[in-house]
């Protein structure tokens, strides 16, 4: 390991007994290209034949060489084409690589992969068109438009309160008003919130569904994606946000779990499961008062987001 920090090139040839334990990720900024302002890689073979990538370093110019050999694991990243280095959001923000689109724009990459023969011919490969719609992790005019802060917050409120009225289920009630807020349009995630109602399936023991719309919403903006956990990247951009949700949402109902903020709007837990404690929380006003939380809920959501979505300007 010693030997690749002073040479890389080390690793141009892969011996069956090396060993890269752990896994080595090698930063090829700035590759050299071609007349057509491309460049090539490609892994050569005993037989003849070679793996091939090519791809425009335009907006890629991060491509990283990737090797894992562990005697139970082997993986090779020839060059993989990125836009920063695979060190996470907040790092590369530091290093100022992260590129931004406004929300709802379009961003077009294209990447050749495939198999070279042995008279450099691609013998059977595919062009790779990465049509990309960014609509997270943007610039804050895609994202508020026209909303102050006090705005984005009271609108948060005003619209947890009606959609938990109105439809009920308090995670995607929660949620729904952060995405309205936020102009995020994911049904795949709206669904996917759905079971945290009621404590977790109604079970009460689980956390607030108000909150858990909340936490949903800052882990689409700032959550680790599948690449980097493919890649077993450490981003953990989300964590303090969530940390300072959560830490606001129990000061404010004296605990995060579904029975603790039935205990602080009624005075004692409620078991959906019983009709008694049914016909206790319709007798008691239960929707406006779980309607009140939501609001709480996702304006104290929207006010840690709006913050954060600032302060990446």
């Amino acid at each position: 390991m010693d030997k690749l920090k002073d040479d890389p090139s080390l690793t141009a040839i892969l011996k069956p007994e090396d060993e890269y334990k752990p896994e080595v990720a090698i930063f090829m900024n700035s590759p050299g290209t071609d007349s057509d302002g491309l460049c090539h890689f490609m892994q050569l073979h005993p037989d003849g034949e070679a793996d091939y990538v090519g791809f425009s370093p335009e907006l890629m110019d991060h491509p990283t060489r990737w090797i894992m050999r562990t005697g139970e694991q082997e993986a090779l990243g020839i060059a993989l084409p990125s836009t920063c280095d695979p060190e996470g959001y907040t790092a590369e923000k530091r290093k100022g690589n992260i590129k931004q689109i406004a929300g709802g724009a379009s961003l077009s990459l294209a990447v050749k992969t495939g198999t070279l023969d042995g008279d450099g011919l691609l013998r059977k490969g595919t062009d790779a068109l990465l049509n990309i719609k960014l609509e997270k992790k943007m610039k804050v005019e895609g994202t508020l438009i026209k909303h102050t802060r006090e705005e984005a917050i009271q609108l948060a409120y005003d619209l947890g309160h009606l959609y938990e009225l109105g439809a009920h289920y308090c995670p995607q009630a929660s949620l729904a008003a952060l995405m309205d807020v936020f102009h995020i349009r994911d049904d795949t995630l709206f669904k996917s919130v759905f079971g945290f109602h009621g404590g977790s399936g109604n079970s009460g023991i689980g956390p607030c569904g108000a909150l858990a719309g909340g936490i949903t919403a800052i882990g689409y903006l700032y959550g680790r994606s599948r690449p980097e956990f493919d890649m077993m990247v450490e981003n953990c951009t989300a964590t303090p946000l969530v940390k300072k949700l959560v830490d606001r949402f129990s000061g404010e109902f004296e605990g995060i779990r579904c029975r603790d903020c039935q205990k602080k709007m009624f005075g004692r837990e409620i078991d959906f499961s019983k009709e008694e404690d049914l016909r206790f929380f319709e007798e008691n006003e239960g929707h406006q008062k779980c309607a009140q939380v939501v609001g709480k809920g996702a304006a104290l959501a929207a006010e840690i987001l709006w913050d954060a979505l600032h302060r990446d300007v």
